[in-house]
């Protein structure tokens, strides 16, 4: 039998609401619902709006497996644009004797480095040891949130429980003011036909999604906030109105916000604070990101601080490397390495990205000295070596 799905939102649509008043720079820019499915796989809506490059898609994932079969499930997300989604936690429950089910939570991310329309996103699970086969019986439900102002996962935790209600807390505090904290629920046989969910803990948690159990299948909740203090430890304490939990599994994560480093008019050199805006670190830092505006270059003529999170390069912007100028992005869930849109000049420098380059309609010129390069490179625009003015690309 298929799962009734049901969804309680306090928010639908298109809101643009700050998470935590005018201290947090992390905004909500939209949610999806993707409906249940079997055959292990589920298809939002299309987006009512393109997500914009450089934001960030969190997303949370349940899947029931009604087999005995060895778990856990193996989830992932993907785009109509060609995102690349990570999995962060990923938390399993049963097989439970009688239950005849396994059920399963994941919570992926993915910095848009690819912006098309429409843009759908699929939701999959596939069961360890049937190979990439779907599973027949399989249903499989998401929510995906659409955030801006996020950098990179500060810290993530999964625990498992059989007690009547389910508690997890992150690890250890927050590292810095105004992290977004993420957090889902799966519960397990035999919960059955659960009205709602109440949320208590650290701060005011706002639920994204609830699916309520029937003819006891799984459910599960998922919530997000954030955390506007420093060194705060958050915990989430999920109650069922209707029925007592008997299995539980839940996952939290933690983004660090972004400094959000913008260049200001005229420009100038990437070392001088003076060059910066909104800029927490006076120039940017290792796991922050930094926008070249439009009007205002930055020239890298001194080494760049490792693992920088992001550069993006608005269209009308040029950001260029001189010959004394070494570039090292890093990049871990929820950061990305470069978003071009405007010109990208890397032809007298050092380059060694870790992770994505993006580009829209600009253009990219690279010398002699680039490195390796790990990432995905994605995207329009005009990528030419520029070795004597010789080999080019055109995508």
């Amino acid at each position: 039998m298929l799962k009734r799905w049901v969804a309680i939102f306090g928010f639908l649509g298109l809101l643009l609401v700050s998470l935590s008043g005018a201290q947090a720079a992390i905004q909500k820019q939209q949610t999806v619902l993707f409906p249940v499915q079997g055959a292990g796989t589920t298809t939002s809506a299309s987006f009512a709006t393109t997500p914009s490059r450089g934001n960030v898609v969190v997303v949370s994932v349940w899947a029931w497996a009604g087999n005995q079969l060895p778990g856990p499930d193996i989830i992932s997300v993907s785009d109509t644009c060609g995102n690349v989604y990570s999995t962060l936690p990923q938390v399993a429950l049963g097989p439970v004797p009688g239950a005849n089910g396994y059920q399963d939570g994941a919570l992926l991310s993915a910095v848009i480095t690819n912006a098309c329309s429409p843009f759908i996103m699929t939701a999959r699970t596939a069961r360890t040891g049937v190979g990439s086969a779907w599973n027949g019986l399989s249903q499989v439900e998401a929510t995906a949130v659409e955030y801006s102002g996020l950098a990179g996962l500060d810290q993530q935790r999964t625990v498992t429980g059989t007690t009547p209600t389910a508690t997890i807390s992150l690890s250890g505090p927050t590292t810095s003011p105004n992290q977004l904290v993420s957090a889902l629920v799966s519960i397990l046989w035999p919960a059955v036909n659960f009205g709602s969910f109440t949320t208590t803990g650290t701060g005011t948690w706002t639920q994204l999604g609830f699916f309520p159990d029937n003819n006891g299948f799984p459910a599960g909740q998922s919530s997000d906030q954030v955390i506007a203090t420093q060194g705060t430890t958050p915990t989430i304490t999920w109650t069922a109105t209707s029925n007592s939990m008997s299995a539980w599994a839940a996952a939290i994560v933690a983004f660090r916000p972004d400094s959000g480093c913008i260049s200001a008019s005229p420009g100038g050199s990437w070392n001088t604070p003076a060059t910066w805006i909104s800029c927490d670190g006076g120039i940017p830092l290792a796991g922050s990101s930094a926008t070249i505006a439009a009007g205002a270059p930055v020239t890298i003529d001194a080494p760049v601080v490792s693992a920088i999170g992001r550069i993006i390069v608005q269209a009308g912007s040029t950001l260029n490397a001189t010959a004394a100028g070494t570039i090292t992005l890093g990049g871990s869930a929820g950061s990305a390495g470069i978003i071009n849109d405007g010109t990208l000049n890397l032809s007298a420098a050092n380059v060694t990205l870790g992770n994505s380059l993006s580009l829209g309609g600009g253009q990219l010129h690279l010398g002699q000295h680039e490195s390796g390069h790990q990432g995905p490179v994605g995207g329009g625009g005009h990528v030419c070596r520029d070795r004597q003015g010789q080999s080019h690309r055109h995508r």
